[in-house]
């Protein structure tokens, strides 16, 4: 969970602080990515913790891109995205193991991470792409390294 979050919060105060007048394809990006943050963080219910798979699967999707289509949708849609890819990843039984062994271990390991990731860009196709938020990028890269 550290390696996918590190510099969340800066990343995130960057992003609000960019000024929308640049109008280049990565600030929009990178604003749209915030804000897709945003909508998923929103659908947490408080007092009903996910278990770390769960986020560390959130995560993942965020930063690949499959959840940037979120970023303009109503809550309740959002609520429902969010649950619909979740009960994916738990109806898939190589995503399921992934996520077990996330909680087990407390890690997430390449090849759980592989496994996670492929689920996801199978219920969730369409992508903007890594990389919007460039210490996600590096973070990732490094780590896998």
């Amino acid at each position: 969970m550290l390696r996918l979050s590190a510099g969340l919060r800066l990343e995130l105060a960057q992003a609000e602080d960019l000024p929308a007048a640049l109008g280049d394809a990565h600030t929009r990006l990178q604003q749209t990515r915030a804000r897709a943050l945003a909508a998923v963080l929103g659908t947490h219910r408080e007092g009903v913790p996910l278990a770390l798979s769960q986020q560390v699967a959130l995560l993942l999707a965020i930063l690949d891109g499959r959840l940037d289509h979120l970023a303009t949708a109503a809550p309740a849609t959002a609520a429902e995205e969010v649950a619909g890819l979740l009960d994916k990843l738990r109806a898939s039984p190589t995503a399921a193991a992934a996520l077990r062994a996330v909680d087990e271990s407390e890690e997430l390991a390449p090849p759980e991470e592989s496994a996670l990731l492929a689920a996801i860009a199978e219920h969730m196709p369409r992508a903007g792409g890594r990389g919007l938020f460039a210490s996600w990028q590096t973070t990732a890269t490094a780590t896998r390294s």
